[in-house]
């Protein structure tokens, strides 16, 4: 098929150069260049639309003092005030424009009364007029509107007239016109100046995003994921931070796809900051997603689990001292990627605590001293207090606030000073559903989609939440249990935390025996019975003269060194717990696994959808199997991440496999991949809630709490991501036990 022939641009000049007539694209804009400049004290524009790419491309020609004048209506004369003002910023959203100057350009001659904007579409009639007049100089007209397609892409037909009597009747009919349309100039500076004040990532997000894609083209392979334009804004920046400053925090909500990101992040700086080397820290489970990413692009970085940087240096081969290896020889070449990085976040704390350097920071900050940039990629970076942020930010590269100091680590007090960080990029869902709203990114329906390649992608409709009540199996007598002190340890241990109202590191105490005790009881029976059946087989300090031989210690102060003794004598402590473990035996369904079929029974039964299930413990996920199975046999299928082996239960060695029978939509399988043994519901753990894709569900179901605010975000994170369904809903349950536990059941105290 033969290529297109490119419409070019025509013009008839007079005998000054001076445009008299012309077609074809940018024509609009070559008038605008050639008699804006005249203009010096009123410019009136009849035009179907204004946008901000518009004004951009006549800011330039138009002098201070002359007053814009607009009258804007659409075609169809449709009036709908929100639609014409986004219309108006649409251009905002684009990828490829840097329109903050624009906007303080604008809201500053608005300031000096120097603008004037007007709806033509509440007329009477329909308003299809394109004209520019300049004073009482020149007038032309033609099909260009005042918009950036309009003025410089389209093929659009202009003429221009100096007859003076044909620009005072256009002048006349064009004033009487703008008395009667409606007045936009309110609400017009409304959203100019949310633009401006927009969040001070995105507004970075804004400025940057141009220099990517007026960068060169990257070499990628065909099935290599094309970037979105949400995606480029953190793109670009992270350039620019890798300049910069050698590396940054880049907190993008789940979903939105930080493996695309990163990928992309060391493709660039292969390109443009040589970079040779590239090492990627990561969970094992989104190991494969990081594989398929770089490799699309020919990128071919060293894998290490986050766990490795945990791990002593150890004789023999291992991943450690791989690692290590790696890292003495690395430089300014060297890129280091760290995915789920907040898992790091609580090592300041730890150093505090423990008296000594943290193995993370002493093996990545000599490292970053050396000149390797690194990236830090998560969605939750802050867990349980404020310096959880700063233990992230301790692993860029320091800074130097002026000649006179040394090199400082970047810190921030709370979140706000967070954001404002300039080695730190924010991508939220807010932020990526304004930029689809205002690139008019909404279907028929009025619902908001992501356009992804040729795909509309939809984050869910509604989010519903619910609390379910339970009654705790044998309240009575496991809570004489715990006021008898059947659970309590002969000694505390110290606690230590960061208080976010302070500033410092707080100390107290905790009973890890009762608290591992009330987290048992409140998971499921055969938790608890394994508590006390563990509880029964730990010795006091009463008890050591009878114990065996083989472990009686020779000295006393070696048997008082353990930290797991009883409170109460073995005999005392069986007086109480026998009998209740008698009946835990023979309790094969409580009241919390009773309401967790009805929400299965709803959701998979009734309405054919799929449910997640978090557990905190190995056991409860093993108890809530056999339990389901029997109850829902030949109606559903459920799939469980733990399983039982040699030395007790873990997580199961075929997690992968588990996780695309129960969402393989997600996983990205064939038809025909789907195994014949598609489960409905999941039983997982949170080692199966960080970087996993499960949206084929639509139900999460926390059985057992998070322990931390960024534990909740990540199982929410496994549902909350786009999907192909504009209607889809989705639904959060969490059980809560019926009744408070006596205060004399908790197990932390505060030392003042």
């Amino acid at each position: 098929m033969a290529n297109k022939s490119k419409l070019t641009l025509s013009l008839q000049l007079n005998s000054e150069k001076s445009p008299l007539s012309g077609v074809g694209p940018g024509v609009g804009l070559t008038f605008i260049k050639a008699y804006f400049p005249a203009a010096q004290n009123t410019i009136r524009i009849a035009s179907a639309y204004f946008t901000l790419k518009g004004y951009k491309l006549g800011k330039d020609f138009i002098s201070p003092q002359t007053q814009l004048q607009i009258l804007v209506g659409r075609e169809e004369g449709v009036h709908a005030k929100d639609v014409l003002i986004d219309e108006i910023v649409a251009d905002f959203g684009d990828c490829g424009e840097d329109l903050h100057d624009a906007i303080l350009d604008l809201l500053q001659r608005i300031e000096n009364g120097q603008f004037v904007i007007k709806d033509a579409r509440e007329l009477q009639v329909k308003f299809h007029c394109k004209f520019y007049i300049c004073d009482d100089k020149y007038i032309w007209h033609g099909s260009a509107n005042y918009t950036g397609k309009g003025l410089e892409q389209s093929a659009e037909q202009v003429s221009v007239s100096g007859d003076s009597e044909q620009i005072k009747l256009f002048t006349r009919w064009y004033d009487d016109a703008l008395k009667d349309a409606r007045d936009l100039l309110a609400e017009l500076i409304e959203r100019l100046e949310s633009l401006i004040n927009l969040a001070e990532p995105f507004n970075v997000y804004l400025k940057t995003l141009y220099l990517l894609n007026n960068s060169p083209e990257l070499k990628r392979r065909p099935n290599a994921n094309i970037p979105t334009y949400y995606q480029k804004g953190v793109i670009a920046n992270a350039v620019n931070q890798a300049r910069e400053f050698g590396g940054g925090i880049i907190v993008a909500a789940t979903g939105l796809g930080k493996t695309i990101i990163g990928a992309e992040i060391a493709l660039y700086l292969q390109s443009t900051q040589n970079i040779k080397r590239v090492i990627l820290i990561a969970p094992n489970g989104v190991i494969e997603n990081w594989e398929n990413a770089f490799e699309s692009l020919d990128v071919y970085p060293k894998y290490f689990n986050t766990g490795v940087l945990f791990r002593k240096p150890s004789k023999g081969v291992s991943k450690a001292n791989e690692l290590d290896k790696i890292l003495k020889g690395s430089d300014h070449e060297t890129l280091i990627i760290i995915d789920e990085a907040h898992f790091y976040r609580n090592q300041l704390l730890s150093e505090k605590i423990k008296g000594e350097k943290s193995l993370v920071y002493k093996r990545l900050v000599p490292v970053i001293k050396a000149g390797a940039k690194i990236f830090l990629l998560t969605a939750t970076v802050y867990g349980t207090n404020y310096q959880n942020l700063n233990s992230l930010l301790y692993l860029l590269p320091h800074r130097q606030i002026d000649s006179l100091t040394k090199l400082v680590p970047w810190e921030a007090k709370n979140p706000d000073e967070f954001t404002k960080l300039p080695v730190v990029t924010i991508l939220g869902l807010p932020h990526v559903l304004k930029m689809a709203k205002d690139k008019r990114d909404v279907d028929e329906n009025g619902r908001t989609f992501i356009q992804i390649s040729d795909k509309r992608k939809y984050l869910p409709e509604r989010i519903r939440l619910y609390s379910v009540y339970y009654e705790l199996f044998l309240q009575e007598e496991i809570e004489n249990a715990f006021e008898e002190l059947c659970f309590d340890q002969a000694k505390k241990i110290s606690k230590s935390w960061f208080d976010d109202s302070t500033l410092t590191i707080r100390e107290g105490i905790t009973d890890a025996g009762r608290k591992t005790s009330v987290e048992s009881w409140l998971s499921s029976p055969m938790a608890m019975a394994d508590n006390i059946e563990n509880n029964l087989t730990t010795s006091t300090y009463v008890d050591k003269y009878d114990l065996p031989q083989h472990e009686n210690p020779n000295s006393q102060v070696s048997f008082e060194k353990r930290r797991d003794l009883m409170h109460l004598s073995l005999l005392e402590r069986k007086k109480i717990l026998k009998p209740i473990a008698g009946k835990l035996a023979s309790l094969s369904v409580d009241d919390k696994l009773l309401k967790l079929n009805e929400i299965i029974v709803k959701h998979c039964v009734e309405m054919e959808g799929k449910v997640i299930i978090f557990v905190n413990r190995h056991l409860t996920a093993l108890y809530l199997l056999n339990a389901l199975n029997q109850l829902f046999i030949g109606k559903i299928k459920v799939g469980c991440t733990v399983e039982l082996g040699k030395d007790g239960t873990r997580l199961g060695k075929n997690r992968p496999e588990t996780l695309k029978k129960f969402s393989p939509l997600s996983h990205n399988l064939a038809s025909n991949e789907v195994s014949d043994e598609e489960y409905n519901v999941l039983i997982c753990t949170d080692a199966d809630g960080v970087g996993i894709n499960l949206q084929d569900a639509d139900t999460v179901v926390n059985y057992d709490p998070p322990d931390s605010a960024d534990v909740l975000f990540q199982r929410a994170g496994r549902v909350l991501r786009m999907t192909d369904d504009p209607g889809r809903i989705v639904h959060f349950y969490r059980l809560e036990r019926h009744w408070c536990i006596n205060r004399k059941v908790g197990a932390i105290h505060l030392l003042e």
